[in-house]
């Protein structure tokens, strides 16, 4: 996976519309997911945290709010991947990313 690739995916997201329909939040968080995974790997810090986020809304909200709250982490993600890519960093996180 190229780096550009994994750029414009984090820029589609960023300025694709709202989580307002159940599809559009469970997007957001696998979207989040896969880049999260790309740039870091599974085993990365990043995605270890992002998981037991996750796992902490499933386990303290309320049944209707916990797509809620895992789609505006996955949006903290995307975020925060967009920022890392920005910065350069994705070449130097995981061997798969390619400039």
């Amino acid at each position: 996976m190229k780096e550009s690739d994994l750029k414009t995916r984090i820029d589609s997201l960023v300025s694709a519309g709202s989580l307002d329909t159940p599809d559009g939040r469970h997007s957001r968080y696998l979207a989040a997911l896969s880049i999260m995974t790309a740039l870091h790997g599974e085993t990365g810090s990043q995605v270890k945290s992002f998981m037991r986020q996750c796992e902490q809304v499933h386990e303290k909200w309320r049944p209707g709010d916990i797509e809620y709250g895992i789609a505006h982490i996955a949006e903290a993600a995307i975020t925060n991947l967009k920022a890392e890519i920005d910065a350069g960093f994705a070449g130097s996180c995981a061997p798969n990313v390619g400039r």
